[in-house]
């Protein structure tokens, strides 16, 4: 459902409901830095390369699942590009 009123002002809202949850599935690249203790730099030059999964672009802005980064993490963190090699 798009338009809903927002809680106390009778007024719609703008946008889709957001599932339950939503905000814990897509990382920020602040988020995603933090968690693999990396700068937002190395994060971006690691995922432009391909040693990294490369996230969603919403607008001007890149997004990651965390679930796609927990599975890549679990898997010993691998090219993505099929290239091989060490991770740089």
């Amino acid at each position: 459902m798009f338009a809903r009123e927002r809680k106390g002002t009778g007024a719609p809202s703008v946008g889709p409901e957001p599932r339950p949850g939503m905000s814990a599935e897509l990382l920020t690249v602040d988020q995603l830095a933090g968690m693999l203790q990396l700068s937002r730099r190395t994060l971006y030059r690691l995922s432009d390369s391909g040693a990294m999964p490369h996230g969603l672009r919403i607008g001007g802005s890149r997004r990651w699942r965390r679930t796609e980064i927990e599975d890549w993490l679990s898997c010993g963190c691998p090219r993505v590009d099929g290239k091989g090699g060490r991770n740089a």
